[in-house]
């Protein structure tokens, strides 16, 4: 009962972006006549879902972001045209390679979080994430349009919803299983002479 009294001297003609908002006590009270012989009908599971995460998103508010605040997700940047993923096929050390030289290129701009190398995806992906959003503006700025192994590089802030993950099929991934046993046998090369 405090936390309701609380609710409403807070709450109350609360300012919401550009509308008020009202708060008080809820007041149950029964609509129409009571008959205990009718049963009352079960709700369907997909209703209670929608009606469940309608409730969710209602309940679901976060105060608006600061003026000037930037967003969760601009402290990842997307790297494209860093490699062909062709060139893995034969030479599977090479992925090591990229990411080595690649990590080494962005630890200039700031600490790194997370790397991810999408070495399937067909657009030569490599996802950074740093600590400070500063660090991926620079990043930005500097790698953006510069060339990187006689390829040109596209570097942008990620949008927080692009997926880069390629699934593969099941006999491409037991193919793939067989060349990293191999690679990993032969001492982190693919090269025959080098057994």
């Amino acid at each position: 009962v405090e936390s309701v009294q609380l609710a409403i001297q807070i709450l109350d003609e609360y300012q919401v972006g550009n509308k008020k908002i009202h708060v008080e006590q809820a007041k149950f009270q029964q609509k129409g006549e009571y008959n205990p012989k009718l049963k009352p009908r079960k709700k369907q599971k997909k209703v209670l879902e929608k009606i469940q995460k309608r409730q969710e998103k209602l309940f679901d508010w976060r105060p608006e972001p600061l003026r000037g605040q930037r967003q969760k997700n601009e402290n990842t940047v997307v790297i494209r045209n860093a490699f062909d993923p062709k060139e893995f096929v034969d030479a599977m050390e090479k992925i090591l390679v990229h990411k080595d030289a690649l990590r080494n290129q962005c630890e200039n701009f700031g600490k790194i979080k997370k790397m991810e190398m999408h070495d399937l995806h067909p657009d030569g992906v490599v996802q950074v994430t740093f600590e400070e959003v500063e660090s991926a503006d620079m990043c930005i700025a500097t790698l953006n349009k510069r060339l990187y192994n006689k390829r040109i590089l596209h570097v942008s802030v990620w949008d927080g919803r692009e997926k880069f993950k390629i699934e593969e099929t099941e006999e491409e991934r037991e193919e793939r299983l067989k060349r990293w046993s191999k690679f990993l046998e032969s001492g982190g090369s693919t090269d025959e002479g080098s057994k």
